[in-house]
């Protein structure tokens, strides 16, 4: 049966996602992928040379900055769906999935009036954010998101996937966190020498875009009041204007044993850093509830971690023993575990974490998803 994937949201982690899920439908028979061309040219080349030969890309006009990716305008969306329409025309059945429909929840209702116009056709959701199938405490706005998702998706009768493996819901299908590249088959002593790092120093690692929702401010302050512990910091990724001003508390603190690398780095130059480093913060904000790839790059690295302990992120670091959590937002407490973990040497149990990250590849997603769709 033919498969025809919408992702409205075409920036690099849904990208990295959506490749490996292609793969598995074209297993079956080829598939399309209906996903918006935004203005100034977004790079498919990566994502092209991903997915088989054989997979039909159509690429939506549409007048949206580049940038903004985070935000999916009406008029996008519906000529996504005009063109969805266009391809099930001279089809009669097969399976519609849309993809990360946390991106444009509010756009949902416009679903089951598409339902209307493709009878014989199945629908799959595929969702990150999940706290309505948890049962999680939620504010006004996400119980209105969760309820809308539920009412479409009995509209549909959609099956969902998601990538929290908590949720214990009928219709709901499991998927495993994707990553990939050389993280745990390469060295971090070029890393270590560029630095001055010896093995009896303690590195601390950051990734990623530093703000709020991150916990840099939460990161910085712990690591202010443990600056006479003598860490080194290695600092991977853009700080959020709004908290320059931790950053530059935390150059004056540690000086030169502060490495920042404010630009984009490889997965292979990030490797190093995370083999390098003797464990990695992820200290996140309590409204981060989904999945991390630094996690699970830093448990295929065998790099201990240091995390919040609420969302699935703490769930995992726990479950799967990668390392220490501490209770958000409590910076005393995070330098507590930070110190703890510098006489330990981090509480990483690394054949877990292998095993856990073994589960997380993007093969293992590929085949998994053909799962479903086979089950469908």
């Amino acid at each position: 049966m033919s498969t025809i994937f919408v992702e409205p949201n075409p920036f690099a982690s849904r990208l990295q996602v959506l490749a490996p899920l292609v793969t598995a439908a074209n297993l079956q028979q080829a598939c399309t992928v209906v996903i918006p061309d935004r203005l100034g040219g977004t790079d498919f080349e990566s994502f092209n040379a991903e997915i088989p030969a054989t997979t039909r890309v159509i690429r939506v006009k549409d007048g949206s900055p580049k940038q903004a990716t985070g935000k999916i305008r009406l008029s996008t969306f519906i000529k996504c769906l005009v063109t969805l329409i266009r391809c099930t025309a001279k089809q009669k059945s097969g399976t519609i999935v849309f993809t990360a429909i946390d991106d444009y929840t509010k756009w949902l209702w416009l679903l089951p009036i598409l339902r209307v116009m493709t009878p014989g056709w199945k629908y799959l959701l595929i969702r990150y954010r999940v706290d309505d199938a948890l049962g999680s405490p939620q504010d006004v706005s996400g119980k209105v998101r969760g309820a809308l998702v539920q009412s479409v998706r009995a509209m549909l009768a959609a099956n969902v996937c998601c990538f929290d493996e908590r949720v214990q819901q009928p219709f709901y299908s499991v998927l495993p966190d994707p990553w990939s590249g050389p993280f745990g088959s390469v060295s971090g002593a070029r890393v270590a020498q560029d630095h001055n790092w010896n093995t009896n120093d303690f590195i601390v690692c950051l990734v990623g875009f530093q703000d709020k929702r991150k916990g840099f401010d939460v990161a910085a302050e712990a690591l202010i009041k443990a600056a006479e512990e003598g860490f080194r910091i290695c600092l991977v990724g853009r700080v959020d204007d709004a908290l320059e001003h931790y950053l530059n508390e935390l150059k004056t603190c540690y000086g030169p044993s502060l490495a920042h690398y404010n630009y984009y780095v490889n997965d292979l130059e990030l490797a190093q850093i995370m083999t390098a480093s003797s464990v990695v913060l992820l200290p996140y904000h309590q409204k981060f509830n989904a999945t991390s790839g630094v996690l699970v790059r830093a448990a295929a690295s065998g790099t201990s971690v240091i995390t919040s302990d609420h969302g699935l992120v703490g769930w995992r670091t726990r479950r799967w023993k990668l390392g220490d959590t501490f209770e958000y937002p409590y910076a005393s407490q995070l330098a507590e575990v930070l110190v703890r973990a510098s006489l330990t040497a981090g509480s990483i149990d690394k054949s877990s974490a292998e095993q856990f990250a073994n589960s997380s590849t993007t093969s293992a997603l590929t085949k998994r998803f053909s799962s479903v769709l086979q089950s469908i």
